[in-house]
């Protein structure tokens, strides 16, 4: 991609499109892989052990958000300072994000592995500390570099990456146990899960690196008052980022693992697993995408970012439409399924509960990202706040031994009414709105799909 021209928008949906097609079948691969390997998981371990494995990668992963501090989600609105110039892309990544980051990045790695020492002595000993730590490092990097990479358009290199990484992960987890019944251990998957994220860093890292060489020899060229600006920036994108894990199987997961012991998190987490295969197709063909167009338009007119949006909306909707008509037609059915005594029959009903939470978040995320390129995370944070408010009260006085169902279905109302605040908001003062579009006869298939399974299951 040359980054020495802004591209006009007509060139920027033809990018757009063609990444979307490398996004789609590389996280659908990646997400069926992962499926599979949890599946394969929960019948070789105990109930106990998966939920174990599935309670520490959930906290590793939630921390990781933690140690963020705003790096990632403050991409968006400055990616168009980032790419200026050699000069621009060297002070922007090591004074205001190496420089201050890093420190907090340890800081945070060891509170965490601290935390895990009182919680689960027993079961994580020093070697397995250090590892968490070094995973948490590692991953946080990995995820501002992907972020990163998406945004500049890099989608055919990124995808691959991840995806043969996942896959190398896999072929250490699996294959010795195949070939020499070599145990699969609590330790054996984290020493594996961070040598697949070593892997994917430097891969990530030279990527990076291509980027700044792409870019031309100008001045420096940041704006007047740009340090209060990106402070202001990345504390509100970043309590924004934790007010969606709040609802994310990172948190919800060592949650339940509290709340209701291993057993209830391992099948939580297996759900959400699912939930994941169709969420994650969305929030990187259009999520990281979505973020990549909005980026390049920081400085463009009203009317090409309502183009934007709509375009973005479009998109969403021949993805989520006919899963909105499947669960809308078989809500009864999904409801009676997640509260069955039968451990399969529970995971498909909870996975489909969480799914909805992924749509509604889903959707909620691209206009969270429209807020963020305006420089408006704050307004958007307080709407978050009165979210999370409103589930902290619910949490607080739900009965302890209260259904998992009846606590996802109050997470859904929730999640709707904070969305209609948004949007209403979002219109008033930007006239963004949703246009949702799809091929009638597609949804008149998803319809009867849906109407066949009500009657069959």
């Amino acid at each position: 991609m040359n980054y020495q021209n802004s591209n006009p928008l007509n060139l920027l949906e033809a990018q757009f499109h063609k990444g979307f097609r490398w996004a789609v079948s590389g996280s659908m691969l990646y997400e069926a892989c992962k499926t599979l390997h949890n599946i394969l998981l929960t019948y070789y371990l105990t109930p106990k052990e998966y939920g174990l494995i599935a309670s520490t990668l959930s906290f590793v992963y939630l921390v990781t958000k933690i140690a963020d501090f705003g790096a990632s989600t403050s991409i968006l609105p400055f990616f168009h300072l980032f790419i200026k110039s050699k000069q621009n892309f060297k002070q922007l990544l090591f004074r205001f994000y190496l420089f201050p980051h890093i420190p907090l990045l340890l800081i945070t790695s060891i509170t965490a592995t601290t935390f895990l020492v009182f919680y689960k002595s027993a079961s994580i000993d020093l070697p397995m500390l250090l590892i968490i730590a070094a995973t948490i490092i590692l991953e946080s990097v990995r995820s501002f570099l992907r972020l990163f990479l998406y945004t500049s358009l890099e989608c055919k290199r990124t995808v691959f990456t991840d995806v043969a990484s996942f896959l190398f992960y896999l072929f250490l987890v699996w294959m010795p146990y195949i070939l020499f019944n070599y145990p699969i251990t609590f330790k054996n998957i984290l020493i594996f899960h961070i040598i697949d994220s070593l892997i994917v860093t430097i891969l990530f890292s030279s990527l990076f690196y291509k980027i700044y060489k792409n870019l031309p020899n100008i001045g420096l060229n940041l704006p007047l008052k740009f340090k209060s600006r990106i402070i202001n920036a990345k504390v509100f994108n970043y309590f924004l980022r934790l007010s969606r894990e709040v609802f994310t199987s990172n948190f919800l997961t060592p949650f339940f693992a509290l709340k209701f012991g291993f057993e209830y998190a391992g099948l939580f987490y297996l759900a959400a697993v699912i939930a994941h295969f169709i969420q994650s197709i969305f929030k990187i063909s259009v999520g990281y995408l979505g973020n990549a167009i909005l980026a390049n338009l920081k400085n463009s007119t009203p009317y090409e970012k309502q183009r934007a949006f709509e375009l973005l909306t479009r998109k969403l909707s021949t993805l989520i439409s006919p899963l909105i008509i499947i669960l809308f037609i078989n809500h009864s059915k999904i409801l009676s399924y997640a509260n069955c005594s039968d451990l399969s029959m529970a995971t498909i009903g909870l996975a489909l509960l969480f799914l909805t939470i992924q749509i509604i978040d889903f959707i909620t995320s691209l206009y969270e990202q429209f807020y963020v390129m305006e420089e408006q995370s704050f307004k958007f944070f307080c709407y978050k706040a009165l979210e999370f408010t409103i589930f902290y009260i619910f949490i607080s006085y739900s009965k302890h031994s209260q259904a998992l169902s009846t606590i996802l279905l109050g997470i859904i109302s929730i999640k709707m009414f904070s969305f209609s605040i948004i949007a209403l908001n979002a219109y008033s003062n930007w006239r963004i709105k949703p246009k949702f579009h799809t091929n009638p006869r597609y949804l008149v298939l998803s319809v009867a799909i849906a109407l066949l399974a009500f009657f069959i299951l």
